[in-house]
């Protein structure tokens, strides 16, 4: 494997990394959003 191929596949493992954790991220933040609508809805009359 020549050098291009070997900073080839560490940018993509990089870049990967990076995205699942902002797809996690906002994952995470619709969770707490729904389960603030969930809590605070009947409260507020919303639901």
């Amino acid at each position: 494997m020549s050098w291009v191929g070997i900073i080839l596949v560490i940018l993509g493992i990089v870049l990967v990394i990076k995205f699942t954790a902002f797809a996690l991220r906002l994952v995470f933040i619709g969770i707490i959003l729904l389960g603030l609508y969930l809590f605070l809805g009947p409260l507020l009359g919303f639901g």
